[in-house]
């Protein structure tokens, strides 16, 4: 009977090696939960530690790790060019877009250099339905 040959040393090593360059890699960002669950109310930001080029399937496991939720039930956006949004499929929130997310668009570099996620400010300034355009005090 053919024997199977063992696997050269030098691929367990390699992927050891890989491992743990990724990891030095690595990068905290905030997740923005879309609704309110066992995570905290609305809005709620979750941190997980992101890696450039990583996938969403991974940053979902992440994201179920952090907030408790099963991982077929975590969904995953982007919520603006540099921040990842979250919610749970079961909710009774619709799930759409307006445009095709390739990867993680700047999720990564903006953690990277520590940048926080953009928080619009308030304005007195308004455009009502009709396109009028209101001046704030």
């Amino acid at each position: 009977s053919p024997r199977a040959s063992p696997r050269p040393a030098f691929s367990l090593v390699r992927s050891v090696t890989l491992s743990w360059t990724q990891r030095n890699d690595m990068a905290i960002t905030e997740v923005r939960m879309i609704h309110a669950g066992d995570w905290g109310p609305a809005g709620t930001l979750v941190s997980i530690n992101v890696e450039e080029g990583e996938l969403k399937s991974s940053i979902r496991r992440k994201v179920a790790g952090v907030t408790g939720l099963p991982y077929e039930h975590v969904k995953i956006m982007l919520v603006s060019v540099a921040q990842i949004g979250a919610s749970d499929r079961r909710s009774n929130i619709v799930h759409g877009n307006c445009g095709v997310a390739m990867g993680t668009a700047l999720v990564y570099p903006a953690a990277k250099a520590d940048i926080k996620p953009h928080k619009p400010l308030a304005t007195p300034n308004r455009l009502d339905n009709k396109g009028s355009w209101t001046e704030g005090a």
